[in-house]
Formats: C-alpha cells, structure tokens, sequence
C-alpha cells in the first residue's frame, strides 16, 4: 500500500513533514481549482521532488502551480 502526502487522514507522518504536507495540499487544492489537474491526478516521482524544490525555495503553492504548469517562454 502506497501513501501520499496529499491524504489528509494520513496518521504516523513525521511532525517535521508537516509544512511540506500542508503545502502540498494547498498546491493540490489549487491545481484543481484553477483547472490544471483533475481530482484523480496521480503525483509521479519527477514532479513530487519538483515540487519539493519549489517549497525549499519558498514559492507559494500558487507559485508552484504556475512554475509548474504556467506557459513557458
């Protein structure tokens, strides 16, 4: 069985991972709410450390989702 940072019920987690968690769901809440992913996404491993990069450097979850997902130039 597989865990996902972004399972709100998730119990036994680290308190030190908390921030990130809390950010990931933020970041997830806003991805389907500004249409880029749908409900079902499956985070693959690239993105999750991606992601991760993006927390370190203190991006925003909306930040991440659009250096993630936003037009590239």
């Amino acid at each position: 069985m597989s865990t996902s940072c972004l399972d709100r019920d998730l119990a036994g987690l680290p308190e030190a991972s908390l921030p990130f968690r809390q950010w990931m769901i933020a970041w997830y809440l806003y991805a389907v709410a500004d249409g880029q992913i749908e409900t079902t996404y499956n985070l693959d491993t690239a993105t999750a450390e991606r992601l991760e990069g993006y927390f370190a450097t203190g991006l925003t979850p909306v930040e991440g989702v659009g250096a993630l997902f936003g037009a590239l130039h």
